[in-house]
């Protein structure tokens, strides 16, 4: 019975406000989350997008390539347009027949930057890069580009 009022008492003094001003208590703020909205795309909208490359034709060269430009645009959830992000792609998915680049950045399994600097609340463009070799099967091409972004 002595425990239990004792463990009460604890509690309630604990609870009860004391003299004198209450202790401030410092929170973090809330993260200011960031999303990629892809401009100017072949089909989706959003986050989500296609770019088709459309047919490819073979020059006088070993190789044939095809250059799409499309645009991002960075957004904070509060609204804001204000400071540069940090954005990086890699291949998710892909079609080893083809090297797939981003403003001549040549992508992989592993995260590169793509821009160090790229602004929020405006839209920049990028160019989608393939190159196919001549040695190459016919047939569809597939690759996923997975995007990654940090404010900075």
């Amino acid at each position: 019975m002595r425990l239990i009022l004792l463990t009460i008492l604890l509690i309630l003094s604990f609870s009860l406000p004391g003299e004198g001003r209450r202790r401030a208590v410092a929170a973090s703020p809330l993260a200011d989350e960031v999303t990629i909205t892809f401009v100017d795309v072949t089909a989706g909208s959003g986050s989500e997008a296609a770019i088709d490359a459309g047919v490819m034709r073979w020059r006088k060269r070993n190789a044939t390539t095809s250059r799409k430009m499309f645009g991002i645009r960075i957004e904070r959830s509060s609204g804001e347009a204000r400071g540069t992000a940090t954005l990086r792609a890699s291949l998710e998915s892909f079609d080893p027949r083809a090297k797939v680049s981003i403003n001549g950045i040549e992508l992989g399994a592993s995260p590169r930057v793509i821009d160090a600097q790229a602004p929020i609340g405006s839209v920049t463009a990028y160019a989608l890069e393939l190159e196919v070799p001549r040695s190459a099967a016919e047939g569809t091409l597939s690759s996923v580009i997975r995007w990654e972004v940090t404010t900075n």
